[in-house]
């Protein structure tokens, strides 16, 4: 079976990178939009992330990511949650 992905000519690792970049960014734009303050919900955001990446996908993946691995997806959510902050920040 052929990769969908690399048939599109893109990277699994760039793919996986915006969608936890861009996954990071919506949560930030869906709290804003309920006028959660971005001072609250940026935090959260971080704190849930560190768990998925580093409890949640250490445990519940077969086989376990590294915490290298985990380490680089959870600077992707930073990344996505950085973007959120200077857009959301200046409105």
């Amino acid at each position: 079976m052929t990769n969908p992905i690399a048939k599109l000519g893109q990277s699994q690792q760039f793919v996986t990178a915006m969608a936890h970049m861009w996954f990071a960014y919506a949560a930030i734009a869906t709290a804003s939009r309920f006028d959660l303050s971005l001072w609250i919900a940026a935090p959260a955001a971080v704190v849930i992330a560190a768990g998925k990446e580093y409890w949640d996908t250490k445990n519940e993946l077969n086989p376990p990511q590294t915490v290298w691995d985990s380490t680089q997806d959870f600077l992707e959510y930073l990344a996505g949650l950085g973007l959120a902050v200077v857009v959301f920040a200046w409105r």
